[in-house]
């Protein structure tokens, strides 16, 4: 499912981007520049399924931690070399967004998620949820009190 969610993400980039036209007639191909601070034991599965969906795009990743990656797309301000930033904190966006990385984008495809898992100009949008878990003493602790 999560492969599925990312390489649908992945093909809105593309479709906003230019690479390739949504109701294209020949097969898309070119380069695809990834910035991600997914492990690559998650993300892996995820350019699996495009390459089998999109052969003749060339997909390069570029690995690192957030602070890494945020660093340098700010470095790179002035000359983008990322085409998609993958990332799993959504602090990193939003700050990165403060810092004018992101532009604004209402293309269809982004404005078709939900406005609280995207910022409102649609510069980024959540690609996945996580679950969250708090495990206290009831012997310590009253569930009133959480």
């Amino acid at each position: 499912m999560q492969s599925r969610i990312l390489t649908f993400f992945l093909v809105a980039i593309l479709a906003t981007l230019g690479v390739m036209p949504l109701a294209a007639q020949d097969e898309p191909s070119g380069e695809l520049s990834v910035y991600s601070t997914r492990s690559e034991a998650l993300f892996t599965a995820v350019l699996e399924a495009f390459n089998e969906e999109f052969p003749d795009i060339e997909v390069t990743v570029v690995r690192g931690s957030n602070g890494e990656m945020g660093a340098r797309l700010l470095e790179e301000q002035d000359n983008p070399q990322a085409d998609v930033f993958v990332n799993s904190d959504t602090l990193t966006m939003a700050s990165l967004n403060e810092e004018g990385i992101f532009e604004p984008n209402d293309s269809e495809l982004v404005m078709a998620v939900p406005e609280e898992f995207r910022a409102d100009d649609g510069s980024y949008a959540a690609l996945t949820f996580r679950g969250r878990v708090i495990m206290y003493n009831t012997e310590l602790i009253d569930e009133e009190d959480l």
